[in-house]
């Protein structure tokens, strides 16, 4: 099995708030409604923290790859999330490219530049997963604890309170 060379991808970071809040404030014991506002941009960042560190989606979205096949039996590419639907997979002339559907991947035999446009998203609707509820409220404290050291488009490495144990189950590692 031999993995695909990614070359770009287009997707929007979810901007729908995961968590509320008023929950956010609850966890991090704020009782006033002054920073309200820097609340809701820590909600975003920590979602889109989360995106990044795991490669995965949090709300059903449509995502573009472009990538490029090497023409050997089961290449596959990782997707950004459980599967949903395959909208299209074509080559650079805009023909269809056979495939199977996979769980955390997308099986295919064809060398050259692929487009494949799908719909992931880890969670539906009003429901998230206890672990990553958890590791977006520790982040959003701690980082509301220490925002006189926060730096805007700073690279992280070691994320505050241990969130990051809580997202690392959602991660996809391959070989």
């Amino acid at each position: 099995m031999r993995r695909s060379r990614h070359i770009s991808t287009s997707y929007t970071p979810t901007t729908e708030l995961t968590v509320s809040v008023e929950e956010a404030k609850q966890y991090a014991k704020i009782d006033y409604s002054v920073d309200d506002a820097i609340i809701e941009s820590l909600i975003m960042a920590g979602q889109e923290a989360f995106e990044s560190l795991t490669g995965k989606v949090i709300r059903p979205q449509t995502i573009t790859e472009l990538t490029r096949g090497y023409g050997h039996t089961n290449t596959f590419f990782p997707l950004w999330g459980p599967l949903s639907t395959i909208i299209s997979i074509t080559d650079e002339y805009d023909e269809d490219v056979d495939f199977s559907e996979q769980s955390a991947s997308i099986d295919y035999n064809y060398q050259g530049i692929i487009t494949l446009v799908y719909e992931t998203g880890l969670f539906t609707g009003s429901t998230i997963g206890n672990e990553f509820k958890i590791g977006l409220l520790k982040w959003i404290a701690s980082n509301y604890n220490d925002r006189e050291d926060l730096a805007l488009d700073a690279t992280v490495d070691e994320m505050p309170n241990n969130s990051q144990s809580h997202w690392l189950k959602y991660k996809t590692y391959t070989i």
